[in-house]
């Protein structure tokens, strides 16, 4: 749903809001085997990523997911770094 609405801020609270139950429903495996670890770690990073996609600071994403955070704000107007229109390319002249 992210993808095809980037722009609804409703949609984009959404995944905050999804990312963020799953990356705490991950339990906890510090200290024991490493593929519990690397899998924990690989799920706060694709959540982390998630929340600067849908307009969360990236230093508050982080801070929210080692809290277990319920909520992150989320900005009302994305960041987007490209632009929705598709780009005319210039053929080079020859």
């Amino acid at each position: 749903m992210l993808a095809t609405a980037p722009a609804h801020h409703a949609v984009r609270l959404r995944a905050v809001r999804g990312a963020l139950g799953v990356a705490r429903s991950i339990p906890e495996a510090e200290g024991g085997p490493a593929l519990p670890v690397a899998v924990r770690e690989s799920v706060r990073m694709v959540a982390a990523d998630i929340l600067v996609f849908a307009g969360a600071d990236a230093e508050e994403a982080g801070r929210a997911l080692r809290a277990g955070a319920t909520d992150v704000p989320v900005s009302v107007r994305p960041r987007l770094r490209w632009s929705l229109r598709a780009r005319r390319r210039r053929r080079p002249e020859v």
